[in-house]
């Protein structure tokens, strides 16, 4: 497993750890449509080589879904993607991406996204015509941390109580072993 100086895990191949949706519920309460994000963001990620777009296509193949083609496609270089699909204009990424177009984040939700970014997972949010989907969550995982995700979240706990005890015995280079952690786990 490695640990950027965030305590976030960097390396391994990307896998989407959770699919979380938004639904909509009619006036009275009984109906509910089901908004996935899956489908929309595999289009709207099908032509990027990003590494949480091949992840997302892993995981869109994994559930039997056949992406469509996106009509356009723009790279918003460190924001998330803009396709149109289906005739709708389709956001994938970061939360700031979608609230700057417009896009309404319930708290709750952003909540939700919080403590699952909290256990090192990373966030992209999906809207559609303007409209919040939800988003999908990624852990990245190497070929030897499958199952480690908890010895992660230990780690972020420990690593910064052990690095406050290490300076306070007088060390003052251990700030530069932080840069880039390796740890790992059989």
């Amino acid at each position: 497993v490695v640990l950027d100086k965030t305590g976030t895990v960097t390396t391994g191949q990307p896998e989407v750890s959770a699919v979380v949706d938004t639904t909509e519920h009619s006036s009275n309460g009984d109906s509910r449509t089901s908004r996935d994000p899956l489908p929309w963001a595999a289009s709207a990620e099908k032509l990027s080589e990003h590494p949480l777009a091949l992840a997302i296509a892993r995981e869109a193949k994994k559930r039997g879904l056949s992406p469509a083609e996106p009509e356009s496609f723009q790279a918003l270089p460190g924001h998330g993607v803009e396709a149109r699909v289906a005739e709708n204009t389709v956001l994938v990424g970061q939360e700031t991406l979608l609230r700057e177009r417009g896009v309404v984040i319930s708290d709750a939700l952003a909540q939700r996204a919080s403590g699952l970014a909290a256990l090192g997972n990373s966030i992209a949010w999906v809207a559609v015509g303007g409209e919040l989907f939800g988003f999908l969550a990624f852990i990245f995982l190497g070929p030897h941390c499958v199952g480690s995700v908890l010895v992660v979240v230990e780690l972020q706990v420990l690593l910064p109580m052990s690095v406050a005890c290490v300076r306070a015995s007088g060390a003052l280079s251990v700030s530069l072993l932080l840069e880039t952690c390796l740890l790992y786990t059989s």
